[in-house]
């Protein structure tokens, strides 16, 4: 870090003894305390979020037996933040007491930084077909991008020591300021407003107000969920983590009401410079795009499948062992629920992979063999044959791995292996359950042997995402 000459407004012939020693320390401090980032010239900036957001109400859940009024948004908005600060001396506090000096916080404005964004919505309706949103685009907020590195609990600590009796109200109102309110960094970015269905929508707010820690690193994400106020959620995010200069804020928008909305702010504040993206980011890999589609749909699956209501209405119409009718209607109302892109008409739902138990009704536990089938050609062909007690005694390699390719050409080379591995833990989740517990004899038997595969289904397709990075 360079020398700079710090100058006191009120006594331009200041103690040069001082003034060095107020020097030597605050790079004594940059090195301790901030060493990535504190005192450079110049710092570069990388901070991307992500909204993510589903206002379904829960009385829609079903729209063949919910009012026709019913409509909701779902949808993302990826957002990315590139550029560099360069050090504000000018605007940068020095502050004198008594012929001895301290930078209580380091100023940064912003060089060059913009933004670019992805934006895709969809507004749903139990009435209409779907309505889709999809744009991307960017903007230059060099002018509203600030940062600052406050450093007062630790530039106060030299002055605590050695006081005169003269010194110690003032160094009294220091150390409790000091005890009170820790290094920290804050950055604050906005950008333009967007253009969505014909209004206006407030820009995306970034900021953060968070602690220093020892090694200086000023990176980090966080995860949230939120309840959305209003369709497109709000876009204004805020990280603070040091409540004394926060007002106990913790997070904006709140976490906890409906978490119909989840936020995630990634950001990277240093010394070396990141590659900004060469074009405004698509709205989604097609691996992620994939992956989350499925997620949204194994998760909406999920409800059905726990909703008692249903459930009892099938079996006051049909009786506790309509199996096939209940799983018909399910299947039924999933189609509802995601319609054809194209059509608006509801999908008709294609089994992927299934277990066969080869035995129904009054099978007990080790009375049955199961196997793992899919369908090739037409024709149905065992992936995983199974014993009584649940043990593996046979597995068609070649037909699984053509399987596997196969659906890796269609939904993409990630997507496509984690849909199949998601398929087949869901399966033999089946499988375990019917050697352990035989075939099921209620409805309500039948939902929990479906809900035990679908959560491990969706178990493997959550940790495939975060390893995928999306």
């Amino acid at each position: 870090m360079k020398s700079r000459r710090f100058r006191d407004t009120k006594r331009p012939l200041c103690n040069l003894r001082g003034v060095a020693i107020a020097l030597l320390f605050l790079v004594f401090i940059c090195w301790m305390k901030a060493g990535p980032v504190c005192g450079a010239d110049t710092v570069h900036v990388n901070i991307s979020a992500r909204v993510k957001w589903n206002t379904r109400p829960p009385e829609a859940a079903n729209c063949a037996r919910a009012h026709s009024n019913y409509s909701w948004s779902e949808g993302a908005l990826d957002y990315y933040i590139t550029g560099t600060m360069i050090r504000d001396d000018a605007n940068s506090p020095t502050v004198s007491k008594k012929g001895q000096f301290f930078h209580p916080a380091l100023r940064y404005k912003a060089q060059s930084m913009v933004t670019k964004y992805s934006y895709h919505e969809r507004k749903m309706s139990c009435a209409n077909p779907p309505i889709e949103d999809n744009r991307s685009g960017g903007g230059d907020i060099t002018q509203s991008t600030k940062l600052s590195i406050n450093l007062l609990s630790s530039m106060a600590q030299p002055f605590l020591k050695n006081l005169t009796p003269a010194q110690k109200q003032f160094a009294a109102q220091m150390q409790q300021q000091s005890m009170t309110v820790p290094d920290y960094y804050e950055f604050a970015a906005g950008g333009p407003g967007m253009g969505l269905h014909g209004k206006r929508i407030p820009g995306v707010t970034i900021g953060l107000q968070i602690k220093l820690p020892p090694s200086g690193a000023m990176d980090g994400a966080r995860t949230w969920s939120a309840e959305a106020k209003k369709e497109p959620p709000s876009f204004k995010m805020g990280i603070y983590d040091v409540r004394q200069a926060s007002g106990n804020k913790s997070l904006t928008p709140p976490e906890g009401g409906k978490k119909n909305v989840t936020y995630t702010v990634r950001w990277y504040i240093g010394k070396q410079p990141v590659v900004p993206p060469d074009a405004p980011p698509k709205i989604e890999d097609k691996d992620c795009e994939e992956m989350r589609k499925d997620i949204t749909w194994l998760e909406a699956t999920v409800k059905v499948w726990e909703d008692r209501a249903l459930r009892n209405e099938i079996r006051n119409k049909y009786g506790d062992t309509a199996f096939g009718k209940y799983q018909e209607t399910v299947e039924k109302t999933m189609g509802e629920q995601f319609p054809n892109p194209s059509t608006g008409k509801p999908e008709e739902t294609v089994s992927l992979m299934e277990t066969d138990p080869h035995c129904t009704g009054n099978c007990g536990p080790g009375e049955n063999n199961p196997t793992i089938d899919v369908a090739i050609n037409g024709q149905s062909v065992h992936l995983y044959e199974y014993d009584s007690t649940g043990k593996e005694i046979a597995h068609d390699g070649a037909a699984e791995k053509a399987v596997r390719e196969g659906w890796q050409s269609k939904h993409g080379g990630r997507a496509g292996a984690s849909k199949f591995d998601g398929c087949l833990e869901h399966e033999k989740a089946h499988v375990s359950d019917f050697v352990n517990k035989g075939y099921p004899e209620t409805l309500d038997e039948f939902a929990e042997y479906e809900l035990n595969g679908l959560r491990k289904q969706l178990e493997k397709r959550y940790k495939d995402l975060a390893d995928m990075g999306c």
